[in-house]
């Protein structure tokens, strides 16, 4: 698989923030950090975010700057 942001994995998965927020245990504020690049998530939240966007732990892109690296074009 290609190289996703979370937020890109979120969608992908079809789910809405207020979604992906209440099956992770965090608040939607907390999401969009973390999307937004604003926060980096704990280890045992990004696994927890493989399962349910259903991508492995490697296709995410966790820093902001690896995004150009990436080929994706934002979200």
């Amino acid at each position: 698989m290609m190289k996703v942001t979370l937020e890109a994995a979120r969608v992908n998965s079809g789910m809405t923030q207020a979604q992906a927020a209440l099956m992770l245990g965090i608040s939607r504020r907390s999401l969009q950090k973390y999307e937004s690049y604003e926060m980096s998530p704990r280890v045992d939240l990004a696994i927890k975010m493989s399962k349910i966007y259903n991508c492995e732990l490697g296709d995410f892109i966790f820093l902001k700057q690896n995004i150009a690296l990436s080929g994706e074009k934002g979200a």
